[in-house]
Order: C-alpha cells, then sequence, then structure tokens
C-alpha cells in the first residue's frame, strides 16, 4: 500500500514538535516495514528538504524564513502536491492554521484525522487569524468522508459538528521506555511540553505555584521552546516573586526528559485544551501523578481521583490548591502515581500503528 501522509509539523521543527509530530513518526516507523509512505510536512531552518528516516520518506515543502511564511508555504506546496502524487491512501493531519486544498476525488481517497478540535480556541489565541482558522476547521470537517479522533472527547466534538458517521477513534500511544524510567523523589514538581504559553496555560501554572505558597519544592518547567517563550517564562517568574524556586530547562534532551519525568513529585498541566494528552500519559508510565485542566482530552489521559487530579480550566486558585494537596500529601501521589502507570499500560504505538493501518487498507481497497 502505498501511503501519503501530509502534517505540517515534524518531530524535529523548532517552532512546534508536537503530539502530532509524535504520532505520526511512531506510526510511520511502523507501517514502513510493511507499505511504501512519504511523510510531507513543512520546512524550518537547518532542516533537509528531502530525507529518509526509519524506512520513511520526509519531503519538506514551503519557506523557511520564519515560522508563518513556513506554515504558509506548506499550505500552498502540499496542497499542489496531492494533487500529482500518486497514491493509494492520503492520511490527512488536520491542522486549522494550515489547512489543505483538495478536490473531491482526491477527499475521497483521504483520511482526515484530528488532535483536537479548536473551535473559539482559535479566535481566542490568535484574534486576526483564528476566525478563518476556526471556520475553516467547521467547512472542512464536512467535506471528507473518514476521520480519525485521538479521543473520545475529539470524537464527541467532531461528532457534534459533522455527526457520527464514519468517525473512527484510534488513541494516540505511550513509548515503552517510560515504563522502565528509573523512580525517585526530588524536591520539584514539573511541567513538561511544548512552552505554547496560552494553549498550554503556562500563564497560569505560574501564578498558581506562588499561590500555593512556599512548599520547600522547585517548579521545573521543561520541554521544546524559542528562546521567547523561555524569556517570558522568566521574567513572569521574577514579577511574582519566585524566580529563585523555578527551573527552566528549555529542549531538555531525552536523558533529560527521561530523568524529571522519574524524579519528580508529581506533574502538572493546565492546558487550556488539548486533544488527548501524549506527555500526561508518558508521566504516568513513569509513575508519577498528574495535575491537569478538566478539558476535553485531559479528562481522558487523568482518571479524576484515580491516576491524578482534575481542576477546573483557568482556576489559578483551584489549581494552587492540587498543587498545595499533593505536595503535603506523599501517601496520595504515589498511589495515584502508581494508578497512572496501569492504566498507561493500555495505550501502546503498536496497537495504534496497527489500527491506523487497517483503517487505510479499508479507504485504498473503497
Amino acid at each position: 500500500m502505498k501511503i501519503l501522509h501530509t502534517i505540517y509539523d515534524d518531530v524535529d521543527n523548532p517552532w512546534l514538535g508536537g503530539g502530532g509530530a509524535v504520532r505520526a513518526s511512531e506510526i510511520n516507523r511502523r507501517l514502513a516495514k510493511d507499505h511504501d509512505i512519504t511523510l510531507v510536512c513543512g520546512r524550518y531552518p537547518g532542516a533537509a528538504e528531502s530525507e529518509e528516516r526509519d524506512g520513511y520518506r520526509i519531503r519538506r515543502v514551503g519557506s523557511d524564513a520564519s515560522y508563518a511564511l513556513s506554515r504558509v508555504g506548506f499550505m500552498g506546496a502540499a496542497s499542489d502536491l496531492i494533487g500529482r502524487e500518486s497514491y493509494d491512501v492520503w492520511v490527512y493531519t488536520f491542522s486549522a492554521f494550515a489547512p489543505l486544498l483538495a478536490d473531491r476525488e482526491t477527499r475521497r481517497r483521504a483520511i482526515l484525522e484530528f488532535h483536537h478540535h479548536m473551535g473559539s480556541h482559535a479566535v481566542r489565541k490568535h484574534p486576526l487569524a483564528g476566525y478563518p482558522a476556526m471556520v475553516f476547521e467547521r467547512t472542512v470537517l464536512r467535506q471528507y468522508d473518514t476521520v480519525i479522533g485521538v479521543s473520545p472527547s475529539v470524537i464527541a466534538a467532531l461528532s457534534e459538528q459533522r455527526g457520527s458517521g464514519n468517525l473512527h477513534l484510534i488513541y494516540n500511544g505511550v513509548h515503552e521506555s517510560c515504563f522502565t524510567t528509573p523512580q525517585a523523589e526530588e524536591d520539584f514538581i514539573l511541567y513538561f511540553g511544548r512552552f505554547d504559553i496560552h494553549n498550554k496555560g503556562i500563564d497560569l501554572l505560574l501564578p498558581a505555584f506562588a499561590a500555593a505558597g512556599d512548599l520547600g519544592l522547585r517548579l521545573v518547567l521543561a520541554g521544546k521552546s524559542t528562546v521567547g517563550a523561555a524569556r517570558w517564562v522568566e521574567e513572569r517568574a521574577r514579577n511574582l516573586g519566585i524566580a529563585n524556586r523555578v527551573s527552566v530547562t528549555a529542549n531538555a534532551s531525552d536523558t533529560e526528559r527521561s530523568h524529571l519525568m522519574g524524579a519528580c513529585l508529581f506533574a502538572v498541566q493546565p492546558s487550556r485544551y488539548e486533544g488527548w494528552g501524549i506527555t500526561a500519559l508518558e508521566i504516568g508510565a513513569s509513575g508519577k501523578a498528574v495535575i491537569a485542566s478538566r478539558i476535553p482530552g485531559l479528562i481522558d489521559a487523568v482518571r479524576d481521583e484515580e491516576t491524578g487530579i482534575l481542576v477546573p480550566p483557568e482556576d489559578v486558585d483551584a489549581l494552587a490548591r492540587a498543587i498545595h494537596r499533593l505536595a503535603k500529601d506523599p501517601e496520595r501521589r504515589r498511589t495515584l502515581g502508581k494508578a497512572a502507570r496501569e492504566y498507561a499500560r493500555n495505550f501502546t504505538w503498536d496497537r495504534v500503528a496497527q489500527e491506523h493501518a487497517a483503517l487505510c487498507l479499508t479507504v485504498a481497497n473503497r
């Protein structure tokens, strides 16, 4: 089977590198053993225009001059490419801020993949570009016959927009290495993820940590970050008077990531919107509890009072109380962490890849 997969993001993209890119990488390297796969993504500085990785081809299209131009260039070049290439099935990982154009016949051979449903969050995040993005999202959902959602929450949101016909739930997975992370309890609370201040709720986390009081603990923020975002975090921490208790590890290595997840007391994910929450499951697989926003996606990845604690979204006081509670209750956080590891065992990338391949075959045969 010949599969063309388009997604703006890439695991090495310094501007993004999110969960969608991780999913694409994990699935495609498994499917490449039996299928011919080309992944098309956006260009970024220093990246090769084409390369082979784990048995599949990568083509990067568009501009590498800036993040905005990269997205715009990807939209045009990828839209042109899908109309010219020969393939059995096209997997289209959707981005509201980089939508692709395709004719009806091309759409019939496609699988539209949604990681999260943005809706009005697009406008809140980017007031100027957000409205057309929201319209694109709504329109595209009605144009494609076969749609994947990565969590029950995403499926529910998509169903409201287009009806429930031909919607397929295929979860994200957890990397096997997370289950063998060395266990420890050091004096810090962890945020791990992209430094997307609005999406990930970092602007909520810092004042909540300050409001929780001096617990004798550090807050470590780690993950993929631009220089500007890391500086914003450091400046905000200074303004809140907690700079001496906040550490930033931008663009953490795999070794640093493994250590942080295994050694934290617990983790916090106060996102405003998510499709699933791969990081929440990875931290759970590392044996740690997660405090997360009670939002679609995270309510699937974190089971309230079973594997972690859910708090109302954008509620700084509730987040502060939850941080204080877990910091002061070691027995509770260890119980939650143990259950989180067991829950995470339900989600493997091998199973995800098998379900994805089966759906691709169905569409290709059609």
